[in-house]
């Protein structure tokens, strides 16, 4: 049991110890915001759609006075269910859009190009000094 516990640490060691973290530009978190906003729009605008017409069908058959109808009884259950999942899965992606706008917005330490060595087209790096904001809700 010690053994496989050791060697269990030793490979969960190897493994995370290789893995390096880069920065991303700000231009990318806003296309991933702009992709994670899109998808959250979509699924709960269907959501909302088919939870909509589920809820429709699903009290129509109630009105009726010659008998309830059992399989479009179920298909209205099954739209509501279905379009308050899709409505759900959309949180998850409008969060993660917003967690990324915010992260755009940040401003840290970033390499920029030396206004002097410019002239002579060296591409020459040196690090600025910035001002980090972070925007609270």
């Amino acid at each position: 049991m010690r053994p496989l516990f050791l060697l269990l640490i030793i490979f969960i060691s190897v493994c995370s110890y290789g893995q390096e973290s880069r920065g991303h530009s700000k231009q990318f978190y806003l296309e991933k915001s702009k992709k994670q906003k899109r998808i959250s729009l979509v699924t709960g605008g269907t959501g909302t759609v088919l939870l909509a017409v589920g809820t429709i069908m699903y009290l129509s058959e109630y009105r009726k006075e010659t008998g309830i109808n059992a399989s479009r009884l179920r298909t209205g259950e099954s739209l509501i269910l279905g379009g308050a999942g899709l409505a759900l899965i959309s949180v998850p992606f409008r969060l993660a859009a917003q967690q990324n706008s915010h992260l755009a917005g940040t401003v840290s330490l970033i390499a920029q190009p030396d206004p002097l060595n410019q002239q002579k087209m060296l591409a020459q790096f040196h690090r600025s000094f910035a001002i980090r904001i972070q925007f609270s809700r």
